[in-house]
């Protein structure tokens, strides 16, 4: 099924939702486990998926892996990958999630700088002036100390393009009509002449860098947690945490600073 969005141009996006499998799992250092009994096959949804990105994007610990395998699935097979497996369990390395969070991370604040450069912003700037000597080395090697901010910025932006495009791979993109059994549910469905853009989208992973191509590609506004500092999708200006989880920690904080004698629990 296709995932039809917001967007009101001539060019539509959705992703195909392929069958993904999640269940409760087991998480260390080393590896990120399901096994097959604890393994149940489903269709994501909407609802399902508006915040893997950055879920995704914020796992730094073993227990975030499993939670994250019990709400979404594992991150990087298929549900026919899963299944063709012979294996009473399935592994994947606690490394390759962290490296996916971390390229994630990275690719959401070069987006944010990005947009407050461009609008004049000197403070974001000045971030981006930091990553001078790598994007130089990549683009015009020799030539560091001769880098405008102008050029940095179109660097910088081709940079970003670039790794998100690398994450990607493997996910196919083409070209759709509205008659596609795979546009049953959007808008466009039976809409003679219309046509979208699908990306099909097998894993976890994959989903995550469509969904932050679509965020850099229509400018969705970004903000980092006042109390984690980790970038979140803004859907209310008044928005200044990125989970309930930030927003009550910082409200038990500010309720026992005015009761400096109260022993918390």
């Amino acid at each position: 099924m296709a995932e039809p969005l917001t967007d009101r141009r001539s060019v539509k996006w959705a992703a195909a939702r392929r069958a993904w499998v999640r269940g409760a799992a087991r998480a260390d250092t080393e590896w990120v486990t399901l096994a097959v009994t604890d393994a149940q096959e489903y269709m994501p949804n909407e609802g399902t998926l508006h915040t893997l990105l950055f879920d995704l994007a914020h796992l730094r610990r073993p227990k975030e892996a499993a939670a994250f395998v019990g709400r979404y699935g594992l991150l990087l097979h298929s549900a026919a990958r899963f299944n063709a497996r012979k294996d009473s369990e399935v592994r994947e390395r606690f490394s390759d999630w962290l490296d996916t969070a971390h390229a994630l991370t990275l690719a959401l604040r070069t987006y944010r700088l990005l947009r407050q450069a461009v609008t004049g912003d000197s403070e974001a700037l000045g971030h981006l002036r930091a990553e001078r000597p790598s994007l130089a080395m990549r683009y015009t090697p020799g030539e560091e100390d001769d880098l405008d901010d102008a050029t940095l910025l179109r660097y910088a932006s081709q940079d970003l393009a670039e790794r998100v495009t690398l994450g990607l791979e493997l996910a196919p993109i083409s070209l759709v009509s509205g008659a596609d059994p795979h546009m049953k549910g959007s808008a466009l469905r039976d809409a003679p002449g219309a046509f979208a853009f699908l990306c099909e989208c097998w894993t976890p992973r994959q989903y995550a860098y469509w969904r932050l191509s679509h965020v850099i590609a229509h400018h969705e506004t970004l903000r980092d947690c006042a109390d984690c500092g980790r970038p979140f999708g803004v859907t209310d200006a008044r928005q200044r945490y990125c989970s309930t989880t930030c927003a009550n920690r910082v409200r038990h904080q500010r309720w026992v600073a005015k009761r400096p004698n109260t022993t918390t629990p």
